[in-house]
């Protein structure tokens, strides 16, 4: 079934559409992409508390994804190919991120936009060859457990700050 799926989605590959979306998920234009995102949620929900554990969840997500990607080393479907990255490929960083910053904008009028981005952005990684769909599912589900377990934290903190000034 997830062959289906993975077979499925490659089928775009070589599209204008996609051709044009995945310029930006090189890795030399994620990075600036990714801060591009957070500084947008950070504009966009001014909540101090907001801002704070999205940063220690991008932070938190890139020490999970480093340290995973080195305990699983799971390869790449793209694993001996020319054009393949390096490294290993399980979870994907691309989807972890994304999934964080979405993650973060939950219970906001941007949501769902944010949550589309995710999802075109881990998918994208599917389309190039460069992960499997259970490599971007991992990704989706740590950025998503590393978002809300800050948030869950960092609420906590602020709260217990702002019954002391009290």
């Amino acid at each position: 079934m997830l062959l289906l799926i993975e077979d499925f989605l490659r089928s775009f590959a070589g599209s204008e559409w996609f051709n044009a979306f995945n310029f930006f998920m090189h890795d030399a234009y994620f990075a600036p992409l990714v801060v591009l995102l957070t500084l947008t949620v950070l504009f966009l929900i001014p909540k101090k508390p907001t801002r704070v554990s999205l940063l220690v969840s991008l932070l938190l997500a890139a020490v999970l994804v480093y340290l995973l990607k080195l305990f699983y080393a799971d390869p790449r479907p793209c694993a001996g190919l020319v054009d393949c990255e390096s490294g290993f490929g399980f979870p994907s960083g691309h989807s972890t991120f994304a999934f964080t910053i979405a993650t973060h904008t939950f219970g906001t009028k941007y949501f769902y936009a944010f949550l589309l981005l995710a999802v075109l952005i881990a998918l994208s990684r599917v389309v190039a060859g460069v992960h499997s769909f259970l490599q971007i599912v991992g990704g989706a589900m740590l950025g998503f457990v590393v978002s809300t377990s800050v948030n869950i934290i960092t609420a906590k903190f602020f709260d217990k700050k702002d019954k002391k000034r009290v």
